[in-house]
């Protein structure tokens, strides 16, 4: 694997051999005795959900990512994050023995480009300072990283039990227009979500519908993050919840809270459905409800596991994500 180095930089202009620690230094060196012009500018957002937003949103029109390098603090009141290019800083590499060689991302030098993300802790707002301007590195889509909101679409298809042959078949089947970094995923990138989720864990029990209840129980303690909206096993009764659902029927919905966002959002825009079959042994079939975002893409806001997609099963669903959405209609 390789680690980035994070110590004290030189200057890379020519001639120049100032050192400084992070982009903040780096940008008032530059401007002060480079002439280098930069942008920052400052936001507010009502929640972290909104920001987390937001910064997809900005990472995919950049071709860029910023990602943590440092540990939380917490002055009195208040959260602070730190975000960086992803592309700053150098690497040196761990692994022993022969390997195929790859291209870093690193470009051996600090980006300008930060983010200083503050969480008020009382009311939840957000503040931002962020400065968009890069240097040193072009925006190449080959270094490109995965959106949070993206990692979460795929680790939402992993739990749905869909091989990663089958979601690299629907990603790549979803390309319209022009080619974003999702439309690049590979086995590793699936491989790396599928850990960093932790659905790559031991199997909990023998039996799979057993372990899929053991799993869920530990998905309770994620309190409003859970994405388990509702599940009712074969063999199990309805429950006073669900109508005209039989005991043998399979009906587990998944919605994740940015799903549930970008629903409320969007949704004036059109609701699609699609329903995918033959993904697995058990020959469940997955219903997904989709919106048009800001970028005429389809986006998965929810979904429905069961052995059935008649009328039944499907006003069923539509009346659990009304109750979490409420009215939506057209602007």
């Amino acid at each position: 694997m390789d680690i980035e180095v994070a110590r004290y930089s030189t200057c890379p202009e020519d001639g120049c051999s100032v050192t400084f620690q992070g982009p903040l230094q780096l940008r008032n060196h530059l401007a002060l005795k480079h002439a280098f012009v930069y942008n920052v500018e400052k936001k507010s957002f009502s929640s972290f959900q909104d920001f987390t937003v937001w910064k997809d949103t900005q990472e995919k029109e950049a071709v860029v990512s910023f990602v943590q390098h440092c540990g939380i603090k917490r002055p009195q009141d208040a959260t602070v994050t730190y975000f960086y290019c992803h592309r700053s800083g150098s690497s040196v590499s761990t692994s022993v023995g022969k390997r195929q060689a790859r291209t870093s991302s690193k470009v051996g030098v600090c980006c300008t480009a930060s983010m200083i993300v503050t969480v008020d802790n009382v009311s939840g707002v957000v503040a931002l300072e962020y400065c968009d301007t890069h240097y040193g590195h072009t925006h190449d889509l080959k270094f490109a990283r995965l959106t949070q909101s993206e990692k979460e679409m795929i680790a939402g298809m992993l739990t749905g039990k869909l091989s990663a042959d089958v979601i690299l078949d629907k990603i790549r089947d979803s390309l319209q227009g022009s080619v974003e970094r999702i439309h690049l995923l590979s086995k590793q990138d699936i491989a790396n979500i599928e850990r960093s989720f932790g659905l790559n864990r031991v199997q909990r029990n023998g039996d799979d519908a057993t372990s899929v209840k053991l799993m869920f129980k530990e998905l309770e303690s994620l309190g409003d993050a859970n994405p388990v909206v509702h599940c009712k096993f074969q063999g199990e009764d309805q429950g006073e919840l669900l109508n005209n659902i039989a005991i043998d029927d399979m009906f587990l919905v998944i919605q994740h809270p940015l799903q549930l966002e970008m629903m409320k959002e969007f949704g004036s825009r059109g609701i699609c459905v699609d329903a995918s079959h033959g993904t697995n042994g058990y020959n469940f079939q997955l219903i997904t409800v989709l919106v048009i975002d800001e970028y005429g893409e389809g986006f998965p806001c929810a979904w429905l596991i069961s052995n059935r997609e008649d009328s039944s099963v499907l006003t069923e669903f539509f009346k659990l994500l009304y109750s979490r959405t409420g009215d939506i209609t057209p602007p």
